[in-house]
């Protein structure tokens, strides 16, 4: 420990022991930490493959429960809509056959108010009043549990109501899944009546097991996975790796201070994220100021850290530039952009999203490359999607104008952004193929009308055929204004601020 050696010079004798102790007692903790994380790895594989059978089943029960509540849904609305006279032999006729072409469908029936009346077995002998409902589920579906079928009396079934029609089923059809080897599976509705399968309390202690919920917002499966405990167990199945960290415990003291201080390193912290895929994107709408309708959205990165604080662009972005991180960042904004919103883009022709994309990928044309493998078989066309450049990161002007030219024999819009913050402006323009021009918010102001520089910045986008996004607005006066001097669109907290995509789907329903 040269370190130790030459600190103790400087102090003096009497504490010297005191410091070996110490250092000694640190050391001796030190070389458990190899075995201690190859047993904790051990149990956390356990505790992983537990979870993933657990996945697997709710998985798998979701799926299964999903479908067979949409071919009830179906079937029901099916009778529903036939409009047979009620009980007629074409009426108990139609609910046969949809009984018999429904997956897990025992009996298809029809009550006036809370009177049986017929099912498909015929007509109702005593027109006995059904079971009031249990509850309901978010489609609006009644549920009933423990009912005893005219037809064997002795089974219960479960009752899903529609209307004046209902079905019944066998609770277990929710759960009749494929075997995965210590699953038990517990299905509810969203509000957490239960449906089928094991009861909680028919699980062992909570300590052996691993959960794993999965939702739909109607249905909610839970899968209950065994965890296999003890030493025994550890060494039965782990032993390689318990071998591994005793090995790695007579290693760890001289490797310790240089894998601290790399784990330690802001770069490694970014690549981590980066593997860990901590990036989201928020977005934040672009709208029309003529009419007022949103247009599209700025797609915004966001870094989420595991702590779940958020983390805005403007402390990250410029290392990662440095580092060269920003590339797999950029693909996982462009991968999250058809992700959450492709389905819209694909059914709304007339909406875009603006990415912003660096300087390195602009002079490579990489991003090129990325676009057309992330819209592969999506449905987003080529003209949805906008490439944002800064005038900074125009700094190859024959490279940039190579990738915009090819954008644009691809489909692909390219915008300006921030145009007049940087120090060649009027350069940037000429020569570029350039679709939109993004006047930046210090621009704006609180009264945009008295700004020479922004009439300039106008006047210039018009001369040159641009379209004209302007951010930054916040209040209406704004927006009113540069409607009227021919600006296109607009962006900003009058409108909305960025929000995940989750809040922006939302958001397009409400607006």
């Amino acid at each position: 420990m040269p370190l130790l050696t030459y600190t103790m010079q400087f102090i003096a004798p009497y504490q010297r022991a005191k410091v070996k102790a110490i250092a000694v007692l640190l050391a001796a903790v030190t070389a458990t930490l190899p075995m201690s994380a190859s047993i904790y790895l051990a149990m956390r594989n356990d505790a992983q493959a537990a979870h993933g059978r657990a996945a697997l089943a709710a998985d798998q029960a979701l799926g299964r429960a999903s479908g067979l509540l949409r071919n009830v849904a179906l079937a029901l609305d099916t009778v529903e809509r036939d409009k047979h006279p009620p009980c007629s032999p074409a009426h108990i006729g139609a609910m046969r056959a949809t009984t018999l072409v429904t997956r897990g469908v025992e009996e298809i029936g029809y009550a006036a108010d809370t009177v049986q009346q017929c099912s498909s077995w015929g007509v109702a002998e005593t027109g006995a009043s059904t079971q009031t409902a249990d509850f309901s589920l978010s489609n609006g579906m009644e549920v009933t549990r423990d009912v005893a079928p005219a037809i064997h009396a002795d089974k219960s079934l479960t009752r899903l109501r529609y209307g004046a029609h209902y079905a019944l089923l066998d609770p277990d059809a929710f759960t009749d899944l494929p075997v995965v080897p210590d699953v038990r599976i517990a299905l509810a509705a969203a509000d957490g009546h239960a449906l089928g399968g094991a009861s909680a309390t028919g699980f062992p202690d909570a300590d052996s097991q691993a959960y794993a919920i999965r939702s739909d917002g109607t249905l909610t499966a839970i899968g209950h996975a065994t965890l296999e405990q003890g030493a025994g167990a550890l060494l039965r199945n782990h032993l390689p790796v318990l071998l591994l960290g005793a090995l790695g415990s007579v290693l760890v003291l001289a490797l310790s201070a240089r894998l601290v201080k790399k784990r330690l390193s802001p770069r490694a912290g970014m690549v981590e994220a980066i593997r860990r895929r901590e990036f989201e994107v928020h977005y934040q709408p672009i709208v029309d100021l003529a009419s007022g309708a949103c247009t599209g959205a700025e797609a915004l990165v966001r870094w989420r850290r595991a702590d779940g604080s958020l983390i805005v662009p403007d402390r990250f972005i410029a290392f990662a530039g440095k580092t060269g991180l920003i590339l797999p960042i950029t693909d996982q904004v462009v991968g999250a952009v058809i992700a959450e919103l492709g389905e819209l883009l694909a059914r709304r022709s007339d909406l875009h999203i603006a990415i912003n994309v660096c300087a390195q990928d602009i002079q490579s044309g990489r991003i090129l490359d990325v676009l057309e493998a992330a819209r592969a078989g999506s449905g987003v066309r080529p003209h949805q999607i906008w490439l944002e450049v800064t005038e900074s990161g125009i700094r190859d002007a024959e490279a940039t104008r190579a990738t915009l030219l090819e954008a644009h024999r691809l489909g692909y819009r390219s915008a300006i952004d921030d145009f007049g913050t940087g120090y060649s402006a009027l350069s940037c323009l000429e020569g570029l193929p350039l679709d939109v021009l993004k006047i930046d918010k210090s621009f704006i102001g609180a009264e945009p009308e008295s700004g020479c520089v922004l009439a300039h910045i106008i006047a210039l986008g018009k001369s040159l055929g641009m379209k004209m996004v302007a951010e930054g607005i916040e209040t209406p006066e704004q927006a009113a204004f540069l409607a009227g001097q021919g600006v296109d669109y607009g962006q900003g907290w009058y409108y909305a601020k960025a929000m995940p995509a989750s809040g922006f789907l939302a958001w397009m329903q409400d607006a």
